[in-house]
């Protein structure tokens, strides 16, 4: 896939994804104020962070320049009809030791994360599957990663339903508790 060709929205049977736009805070404030204690466990604070309006508009700002200059692929996991903020879910791309941009790439990583009222709904199965399908379209990727906290069941119960296995070992040995998970790149669907 050419850079250009790379989508801004995607449609699945159930989630319209697509890129953030700073316009978007006023959606995604009161997500992250009702699900501060959920999401800042386990997502870092420079994405899950309360904070006021304008902050959350700089944010997503940086989001969708990251997004232009192909350092990471941020998406917004809005409803279809209405336009809510569902969550979060990110191809990040990587090399053997960090995330770097796609350019320098020869794995990605997915990453997601879902208001906590709308979990156990399959939404985060079928954005990270999303993902996936993006990712199959990109020269020189390898493989697909999900990393991971071992503590948070639902989120380690993911990749295995999208036909990843467990690398092994922790994916920082400051972090017994982080996982990595690997699913080949034209691999089984889930």
């Amino acid at each position: 896939m050419d850079l250009d060709e790379r989508p801004a929205d995607i449609r699945t049977a159930r989630l319209y994804l697509r890129a953030w736009r700073a316009s978007d805070a006023a959606g995604l404030l009161p997500v992250l104020e009702a699900n501060a204690a959920h999401l800042q466990r386990w997502i870092p604070a420079h994405v899950a962070s309360v904070a006021p309006l304008h902050e959350i508009e700089e944010r997503l700002h940086g989001f969708a320049a990251d997004f232009a200059a192909a350092r990471a692929w941020r998406f917004g996991i809005f409803a279809p009809a209405d336009g809510d903020v569902y969550g979060e879910v990110d191809l990040f791309f990587r090399s053997d030791r960090e995330r770097v941009q796609l350019a320098h790439a020869d794995r990605v990583e997915i990453g997601y994360w879902l208001r906590s009222d709308l979990m156990g709904l399959g939404y985060a199965t079928e954005a990270a599957l999303a993902m996936v399908s993006l990712a199959e379209r990109l020269s020189g990727m390898r493989h697909v990663e999900i990393r991971c906290d071992a503590r948070n069941a639902r989120s380690a119960a993911l990749p295995r339903r999208l036909g990843f296995h467990l690398a092994g070992g922790p994916a920082d040995a400051s972090d017994p508790y982080a996982m990595v998970w690997i699913r080949a790149l034209g691999g089984p669907a889930g």
